[in-house]
């Protein structure tokens, strides 16, 4: 049983799950397929849903179907500015500075600011809310690359990986602080090497468990690298194919299933993906500075005719707005309207809770599912409880929404994902 802040990190964490393909293979295949497993035991159930206007307090599973403007809140970085496009194509400036990203809960913006405009410069990270009023500092370097990378938020928006250099200065790394400035950086990674190269542009993977990034070196690009969130197993995951090409840019999908990157040979770029264990590399567009939807089912990037939004698959582009921003990278900030919603609703829980919270999640009954009207009425357990206190959670319906596909099992971080050779898209 995990303590308080555990739970609440299990809840912040859980995500729908993806179930209704894999079960409808299941059920028109002609010979028995190993069911998929999933972490503590995940069980997939078909419950008999009745009504077509029933609601649920749970997830809902979003489509594939093209984000409308109002969706589109990509921000991007040009002349050191960052800005937003609006829902009705125009831009909204923001504040100054390079590679924004946006806390998990949208209430909050780290990025970088430049003090010059050379190929190395001394820049400060800064942390503000989600409008880039209220900046603070919290870290300070000198000497970076521009192409240092996005600063990269923890999944419980608590820590912020970065590009920085370790306090004795000899060797580039990855770096962790927490997001609030206090306290000094870890050192995630430090580059041991015969050539002068920097670890640039982390991105976190989406459970917490590992960090991926680039290794720029004066040679070469050396490529996508993955390091476990406690500094141990590191690996190369994939390579340049040649002396001239780069990968960089890396993020992770919002499911953890796969990595989004840049692959440029100059004057080319183009936007890939790869599994976290560098298998599986598949072409989406030409394009650069990628960046995910919130929800993971749309990519953005900036195309020849502007800034473009398509499916995670590479279908579908859609021009967003006509303009080249000179900056890296893309940012698709997730709604801060939800994020204060979420964070109001866990606020309500904690203080209903109060000091006994621990006691009374321990003697708690176990989870169900309910059904319940749009309108909050008639609320009901659709699911049954059995065994050693076992949680029902995740529920998602099926397309023509008579089914219901949910879990069973506590809450869990998928396992640590496993490192394969490095080869070359």
């Amino acid at each position: 049983m995990p303590d308080l802040e555990g739970w609440f990190q299990q809840l912040r964490e859980t995500a729908p799950p993806d179930l209704w393909e894999t079960i409808e293979q299941r059920s028109d295949a002609s010979s028995p397929r190993t069911a998929r497993r999933w972490p503590l035991a995940v069980l997939a159930f078909i419950v008999a849903a009745a009504g077509g206007l029933g609601a649920f307090l749970a997830f809902k599973s979003g489509g594939t179907a093209r984000p409308s403007s109002a969706d589109a809140r990509i921000a991007f970085v040009d002349h050191g500015v960052v800005s937003l496009v609006q829902p009705n194509g125009g831009t909204q400036a923001l504040f100054h500075g390079s590679y924004p990203s946006w806390s998990p809960r949208g209430d909050r913006v780290a990025f970088w600011r430049f003090k010059n405009e050379k190929d190395f410069g001394d820049a400060d990270l800064v942390v503000a809310r989600g409008d880039g009023s209220e900046p603070q500092i919290v870290a300070s370097q000198l000497g970076l690359p521009f192409t240092v990378g996005r600063p990269a938020w923890s999944p419980d928006g608590n820590r912020i990986a970065f590009a920085g250099f370790p306090e004795d200065r000899d060797r580039s790394g990855i770096l962790v602080i927490s997001a609030d400035g206090s306290g000094h950086p870890t050192t995630l990674t430090s580059y041991e090497g015969r050539h002068v190269c920097y670890d640039l542009q982390p991105t976190w993977a989406p459970d917490g468990s590992s960090v991926a990034f680039v290794v720029d070196c004066e040679t070469a690009s050396q490529g996508l690298w993955t390091v476990h969130s406690d500094g141990t197993e590191l690996h190369q995951i994939r390579r340049p194919a040649n002396a001239e090409e780069s990968l960089r840019f890396p993020a992770f999908s919002p499911d953890g299933q796969s990595i989004l990157f840049q692959r440029e040979t100059p004057p080319t770029a183009e936007i890939w993906t790869v599994r976290p264990d560098g298998s599986r590399p598949r072409f989406v567009a030409e394009g650069k500075y990628p960046a995910w939807s919130p929800d993971g089912n749309h990519l953005a990037f900036v195309a020849q005719e502007g800034i473009t939004v398509t499916d995670a698959s590479g279908r579908s582009l859609a021009l967003v707005v006509s303009l080249q921003p000179d900056g890296c990278c893309l940012a698709w900030p997730p709604s801060t309207a939800s994020g204060n919603h979420a964070r109001a609703r866990e606020d309500r829980l904690r203080a209903l809770l109060g000091s006994d919270g621990e006691r009374l999640l321990r003697q708690a009954p176990p989870s169900r599912i309910h059904l319940m009207n749009p309108d909050g009425t008639g609320a009901a357990p659709l699911t049954s409880s059995a065994g050693d206190r076992p949680l029902a959670y995740a529920p998602d319906w099926s397309r023509e929404g008579r089914r219901l596909a949910f879990t069973i099992g506590e809450p869990a971080s998928p396992p640590a994902v496993p490192r394969g050779t490095a080869t070359s898209p």
